[in-house]
């Protein structure tokens, strides 16, 4: 467990978590175990993009997705605002998908597309929002459960989160719970042994044995439901020994594993240290504008502080 909570380990743990999994994932993407295992064997490192992956060619090894962009763009909101504007974040996705092209088309989940596109012709954010029930909110949250520090404002601005495009039950259920668990994971509040019976009680959700996961995940299965990848998530989490096997045991999950591993990795991290030989990695293949925010966020943490 973590010992130390400075403000520069609340910043990297915003994003750090985050991109490794991400990361990880991207490769075999929507790929069933046994062909993950077949063309690339027991990943150990970042890999790059797959040319016979629809969702993953012609990334490079490191590359993140949308899980980690949408992150980012939260981060930058709170820089500004303190809090998430849901109309500043759907203006933030349209401009990030229009610099894209083609890559960020092919990652840009189905909620967050129909959302966008009916807030770019002119119609509401809480309109465009209202029928997205997929884990798109879910992946990009962490920022909230690092950046705030009261339970109730935690859950409040993770539901901010999913206005503009996941406004259904289920996507703020498995928001709210994601963010949740990362706050209380980091402050203490609830130890990893008691997470499972306290996510049970505040969010419903019943986290199925790895064994069982790792069976429907050998069968093709692919579901982006919150309801199935973020209890599949935690559990992941619950049954690893360190930041790492936490990451490689989402990714062989399989089905949506850039996701799956995103909110491992963000849960993960709120409780693990980071391995170095990972952290100077993520350091090295990181986009120049993830890099901006973190340290633009510590600057702007530091002020807070100093203030």
């Amino acid at each position: 467990m973590k010992t130390t909570t400075t403000t520069r380990d609340r910043v990297l743990g915003t994003l750090w978590g985050i991109s490794l999994g991400d990361a990880f994932g991207m490769p075999m993407e929507m790929w069933p175990r046994d062909r993950r295992e077949r063309q690339l064997g027991y990943v150990t490192t970042l890999l790059p993009g797959q040319p016979d992956n629809d969702i993953s060619k012609g990334r490079a090894a490191g590359e993140t997705t949308d899980d980690s962009a949408f992150s980012r763009l939260i981060c930058e909101l709170l820089i500004e605002y303190g809090a998430v504007e849901p109309l500043a974040l759907a203006q933030r996705i349209i401009a990030w998908r229009s610099r894209g092209g083609e890559k960020c088309e092919l990652v840009l989940g189905p909620s967050t597309k129909q959302a966008i596109e009916s807030i770019a012709a002119g119609g509401s954010v809480e309109e465009a929002g209202r029928g997205g029930r997929t884990n798109g909110a879910a992946m990009r949250i962490a920022p909230v459960g690092w950046l705030f520090d009261d339970y109730h404002e935690v859950l409040q601005q993770a539901q901010q989160c999913t206005i503009c495009s996941h406004m259904h039950k289920e996507a703020i259920r498995g928001a709210q719970c994601v963010a949740a668990v990362i706050y209380w994971l980091r402050t203490g509040r609830v130890t990893k042994e008691g997470l499972e019976t306290a996510v049970e009680r505040s969010f419903g959700y019943e986290i199925p044995p790895l064994r069982d996961i790792y069976k429907i995940g050998m069968q093709g299965h692919f579901d982006s439901s919150c309801q199935e990848t973020v209890p599949w998530a935690l559990r992941c989490f619950l049954e690893s020994s360190s930041f790492e096997d936490a990451i490689r045991k989402a990714v062989m999950a399989r089905g949506d594993t850039d996701t799956k591993a995103c909110i491992c990795g963000a849960i993960a991290e709120a409780y693990y240290d980071v391995p170095d030989h990972l952290y100077n990695k993520a350091c090295s293949y990181l986009e120049k504008d993830m890099l901006d925010v973190i340290v633009q966020y510590c600057n702007h943490m530091q002020n807070e502080i100093d203030s």
